[in-house]
């Protein structure tokens, strides 16, 4: 497959030099891009940027000749995967630039078109550099970016109301949740995911799905963890037995390895829990609920 494409890319770059048209070039980049799909699929990441860095050439100068939306949410696409590129390599301060110029053009697309999935993806994108931000250490930085995000989709869940709007609703509470418990805010942490389990709620009443349901259960489980640091082993308990209560109707619903490894699991916390109560004989009821189901896998 490299080689047909190299021979490829030699043809269309001849009749780039010949004609100099816009479609020989968009043609190009796409073999270019073509080329960067092939790297990263070897794992080849060094190859892959220096793909891509090309496929970027052309279409900036695309879009410093044509101005056009379709050029422009072409190019951020290419800065995207650029950060990405970085990302993986380890190089944070590197991905942050070339996202930054895709957040760029995603700011002038939402602001030009105002459509529903350029929002989308510049809410996406806003999320994306807080959580380098974060990884960065720089948490309040992270925070506004999530905040910008959030505001967003508090407006696409206004005008469209739709699933995916909830969820990525849901993902904004989550996210700003985990960040307040990295400062040892409990209180703030606590508001945001009670936020995003409102929502979480709704989904699974409305939609029933299995995804639904296990995004429900994970975020009670985060206010779990969250009473237990806090030293409230009652609550804890509280929001664990909700857990529970849809991890059984997973497994009996699904019958899957993992969804019976996750609910053994859950018992097994609900013993460690009972335990620090000192209250030993409810512990044993737990370990025996875990066992029953281990030793049936």
């Amino acid at each position: 497959a490299k080689e047909w494409l190299l021979k490829e890319i030699e043809i269309e770059q001849e009749l780039v030099n010949e004609t100099g048209t816009i479609d020989a070039r968009n043609h190009l980049a796409n073999s270019y891009h073509n080329m960067v799909k092939l790297a990263n699929s070897e794992g080849n990441l060094t190859e892959a940027k220096e793909w891509l860095l090309k496929e970027i050439e052309i279409e900036q100068e695309l879009v410093n000749e044509t101005g056009t939306n379709e050029s422009k949410s072409i190019l951020e696409q290419s800065y995207d995967n650029l950060w990405s590129l970085a990302y993986s390599e380890g190089n944070i301060s590197e991905a942050k630039e070339w996202l930054l110029k895709s957040i760029a053009i995603r700011q002038n697309l939402a602001d030009e078109t105002g459509s529903i999935i350029s929002r989308i993806d510049l809410a996406q994108s806003y999320i994306n550099f807080g959580y380098l931000a974060y990884i960065e250490g720089n948490q309040s930085m992270a925070k506004r970016w999530y905040l910008d995000a959030l505001e967003i989709r508090l407006k696409l869940v206004d005008e469209t109301g739709t699933v995916e709007a909830r969820n990525n609703l849901a993902n904004s509470y989550n996210r700003l949740g985990y960040l307040a418990t990295k400062t040892n805010k409990y209180a703030e942490a606590r508001d945001w995911v009670l936020k995003e389990i409102e929502i979480e709620q709704n989904l699974v009443e409305e939609t029933k799905s299995i995804d639904a349901k296990i995004n429900l259960a994970q975020s009670y489980n985060f206010l779990c963890d969250l009473a237990y640091t806090e030293g409230n082993i009652s609550e804890a308990k509280g929001w664990l037995l909700k857990k529970i209560k849809i991890e059984q109707n997973l497994a009996d619903e699904t019958g899957t390895v993992e969804s019976r490894n996750n609910l053994a699991g859950s018992y097994n916390n609900m013993k460690v829990l009972a335990y620090t109560e000192g209250n030993i004989l409810e512990a044993k009821e737990w370990l025996f609920k875990a066992l029953e189901i281990q030793q049936n896998l």
